[in-house]
């Protein structure tokens, strides 16, 4: 009797165990459910929130690089600097767009007056229309130059260029010829190269042509269709206010492409605070800027005619 008492004892106790054993386990097994069930909908919710994120613009690379590079040199977190800050949000970051080659189009012309955005445009002497336009577009108040022809590295181009810049010429020859140019395209207040990559790396040949815009109260823009070129450099040490172009637009004459280049047009303003970019007279020019309106008016870029960027 006594055995089988032990024998029902026993098997209770070890029933008793059991049961608490397994209500362990059910609840560390539940605690485990939860974590997972928490960490998936984290995982869940988390790259939903990625995706409501707004497409970054081109300043957010700015920021995030100079950041970066500040961190590095620091060893250590900081924030962005303050003045890349002011320059990249108070609007103080200027853009002109300059428009080579005009001259061959009244229409054409019209059709970039009525974009009424604030372009400056380089007419070629000796085209059909060269006076005619730069009339329109001046007293619309646009910003009007002189793209004065420069020798360049294509002979071919070169001889088939009406009174071109040549290194070859003597001082008298230079002045004669830059000022048919001016008497052909009517009043402009500055100039800049057309071509002129042999033209531009001349000292003596830029030496002579900047003492004559000099005296004729003529600002300087650089073309830069070279990195050998002195024009600019030699303009300023002669005070003679100036910039040089930092960016061609449409190399790619595709709408799309010139869309492209003008935003990186404007990522080069916020890094530089300042820049020309250079574009040409076609009507793919025209539909690209028109398209380009919002992107740059929400780029906190200023657009400016070239002549408030000079230095």
């Amino acid at each position: 009797m006594k055995k089988k008492i032990l024998v029902v004892v026993f098997l209770l106790i070890t029933l008793g165990i059991g049961i608490f054993i397994g209500l362990n386990i059910r609840k560390n097994d539940s605690i485990e459910k939860v974590k997972i069930i928490e960490m998936d909908n984290n995982e869940e919710i988390y790259p939903s929130k990625i995706m409501d994120k707004p497409e970054s613009s081109p300043m957010d690379k700015v920021i995030t690089d100079s950041a970066v590079k500040e961190e590095k040199e620091t060893g250590k977190d900081s924030e962005v600097n303050e003045i890349i800050k002011e320059t990249l949000f108070n609007g103080s970051s200027k853009l002109a767009i300059l428009i080579d080659d005009t001259g061959s189009s009244l229409a054409l012309a019209k059709e970039f007056r009525d974009l009424n955005m604030p372009l400056s445009f380089a007419i070629l002497p000796y085209l059909a229309k060269s006076r005619e336009v730069n009339k329109l577009l001046s007293e619309s108040g646009y910003k009007v130059l002189l793209h004065l022809p420069m020798e360049g590295s294509d002979k071919a181009v070169n001889e088939n260029t009406k009174n071109l810049l040549k290194t070859t010429l003597t001082k008298e020859e230079i002045y004669d010829i830059f000022n048919k140019a001016l008497e052909n395209v009517g009043p402009v207040s500055g100039f800049n190269n057309h071509m002129g990559s042999v033209f531009t790396s001349s000292e003596e040949g830029m030496g002579t042509v900047l003492e004559f815009a000099k005296n004729r109260g003529l600002f300087y823009i650089d073309s830069k269709t070279t990195s050998k070129s002195k024009g600019y450099r030699m303009a300023k040490n002669m005070e003679i206010p100036s910039a040089e172009c930092m960016h061609f637009i449409d190399n790619s004459k595709a709408v799309v492409d010139i869309e492209k280049e003008l935003k990186r047009a404007v990522e080069i303003a916020h890094k530089k605070g300042r820049a020309v970019v250079i574009g040409h007279f076609h009507k793919n020019m025209v539909e690209a800027l028109k398209n380009s309106q919002e992107m740059l008016a929400k780029s906190n870029v200023k657009l400016v005619f070239v002549d408030e960027i000079l230095e």
